[in-house]
């Protein structure tokens, strides 16, 4: 099977590795010769947006062409890296993914790609952590607080995450299973549209 890029591409690694290194093959094609398509399965505003667009800068300016931001996002990023799978595997469509991309494979009853073989891995980027924050509204200023009202107040809350069985999702229902506790997840097509819904309380 074909293996799509999943952040960089190896002939991406491999131009990178010749510019910092000096190195100049002879008959090698010239990559890239053309603009890179870089996939973020998530709207914009959230990590993996953040993330994706400070490397795509970087890539552009080490490269010398245009690396055009894409947001896809949708079910958890599966909706982009579809897209990404059924890209011709030549280096030019590249993506950057979260957790929920290894994740999705055993929250989702079907899967439009192939998850270890449409794929090839590059490089990990960053460590995001996953932080729990509340509306200045909520009536709890520690964990132990929110728990305490979460009990009181059975299914009166709401947890947003960037979608289902994310990294957020998953956190959340964890809580939940530990606390003893009922709220109600709400799955957003990424952070950052989960995070302008939180500050609108």
């Amino acid at each position: 099977m074909r293996k799509n890029s999943i952040l960089v591409s190896a002939a991406v690694v491999f131009s990178l590795l010749t510019f910092v290194l000096g190195i100049h093959p002879v008959a090698e094609a010239a990559y890239p010769d053309r603009p890179i398509r870089l996939i973020i399965p998530f709207p914009p505003g959230g990590n993996t947006d953040i993330i994706a667009r400070s490397i795509g800068n970087e890539l552009a300016k080490n490269l010398g062409v245009a690396v055009v931001i894409e947001n896809r996002g949708g079910a958890g990023g599966m909706l982009g890296s579809e897209i990404v799978a059924k890209a011709p595997a030549d280096g030019y469509t590249i993506m950057m993914v979260s957790a929920s991309h290894v994740i999705n494979p055993s929250m989702q009853k079907r899967i439009p790609y192939d998850t270890l073989n449409d794929f090839a891995g590059i490089s990990m980027v960053a460590d995001v952590p996953t932080v729990l924050v509340v509306h200045p509204s909520v009536q709890a200023k520690t964990l132990k607080e929110l728990i305490a009202y979460a009990k009181a107040n059975p299914d009166k809350l709401n947890f947003a995450s960037s979608g289902k069985g994310t990294v957020g999702h998953l956190s959340g229902e964890l809580l939940k299973s530990m606390a003893e506790i009922k709220m109600v997840h709400v799955p957003y097509k990424g952070n950052g549209p989960a995070m302008i819904d939180l500050l609108a309380g």
